[in-house]
């Protein structure tokens, strides 16, 4: 807490409940907006933060498809593919989150 939220909050403590004023209904209805705000712009941004693990994802695989064959002694051809696949994975990623 910051020192101004501590003395405010001994501020309020050690005034009796009955005569602590309330806020002005501006107030409330100013906190409920941005509370309104924050919660429509977490729920716009939950798509692309699911697309950005979906990318990720979609990256670790092709790069594990790309090196497990080249660690297996396959041939170059196929590690290649791997790879080209890997940067075909990589541009989706960039198109979707761009």
């Amino acid at each position: 807490m910051e020192p101004e939220d501590e003395f405010v909050a001994e501020y309020f403590a050690s005034i009796p409940a009955d005569e602590r004023p309330l806020p002005s209904p501006h107030l409330i209805w100013w906190r409920a907006e941005i509370a309104r705000r924050r919660r429509l712009a977490e729920r716009s941004v939950a798509p692309v933060r699911f697309a950005q693990w979906a990318c990720g994802g979609a990256i670790a695989i092709f790069l594990a498809a790309g090196l497990v064959p080249m660690g297996l002694g396959a041939t170059v051809w196929l590690g290649i593919g791997a790879a080209l696949l890997l940067l075909f994975a990589a541009a989706i990623c960039a198109t979707v989150l761009a």
